[in-house]
Order: structure tokens, then sequence, then C-alpha cells
């Protein structure tokens, strides 16, 4: 599992408490910081 931070705003996804891959969530799907749309949002894989 991984973490993925929005380089925008820093709002970090992990996949193992959202128990969901990053891959795998529709398009549709939005940050809840910043509401980007998960295509639009710059992000960087987290690795600890």
């Amino acid at each position: 599992m991984a973490r993925y931070r929005c380089t925008v705003c820093n709002w970090v996804y992990d996949e193992e408490q959202e128990g969901i891959p990053f891959n795998s969530l529709p398009d549709s799907y939005t940050l809840k910081k910043t509401h980007y749309q998960k295509l639009a949002c710059p992000r960087k894989a987290l690795f600890f």
C-alpha cells in the first residue's frame, strides 16, 4: 500500500487507511481538502 500527497494542498491519501488503492478510485473522486478531482491532482508517491 502507498501514500500519495497532493503537491498543491499537501493532503495525503493513505491507501492502507482508506482500504482502496488510489488508482482504483473513480475518476470523479475529489480530494477531501480542496475538492480537486483525482485526475487533476498533481500528486507524489510517498514511501515510508
